[in-house]
C-alpha cells in the first residue's frame, strides 16, 4: 500500500495497534460512561432520601408544635377563645376548710 512519503504501509502493524488502542480507549470510556451513570443515580437516590428525610422533620417539627399547643391548653384547661386562669387568690380562712379561688373570662 502506497505511504505518504512515497514508500510503502503495512496494513497491519501500526494501525492495527491504532485500532487495538481506539477499542481500548472506546471501551474505558463506555465503563466511564456506565460509572457516572451510576454515580448519579446514587446521587439522586440520597438526594430524594435525604429530601424525605428533611420533610420528616418538618412535618414531625409541625406535629410538636401542635402538640404542645395542646398539651399547654390542656395544662391550663383552657379552651378556644378563654382567656388563662388568673393566680390563686389567698386562703379565706386561717385554718383548715378555707377556699381559694382563681378566674378566666370566656
Amino acid at each position: 500500500v502506497p505511504g505518504p512519503d512515497g514508500g510503502t504501509c503495512s496494513s497491519g502493524g501500526a494501525d492495527g495497534q491504532l485500532r487495538e488502542e481506539l477499542e481500548a480507549l472506546d471501551a474505558r470510556c463506555r465503563n466511564t460512561s456506565a460509572e457516572l451513570t451510576e454515580v448519579k443515580v446514587q446521587l439522586l437516590r440520597e438526594t430524594v432520601r435525604s429530601r424525605e428525610l428533611e420533610n420528616t422533620v418538618l412535618v414531625q417539627g409541625q406535629k410538636l408544635a401542635q402538640l404542645e399547643q395542646l398539651v399547654q391548653t390542656l395544662v391550663e384547661n383552657q379552651q378556644p377563645g378563654e382567656t388563662p386562669w388568673t393566680e390563686w387568690g389567698p386562703c379565706n380562712a386561717s385554718c383548715d376548710g378555707g377556699l381559694r379561688t382563681r378566674t378566666r373570662t370566656t
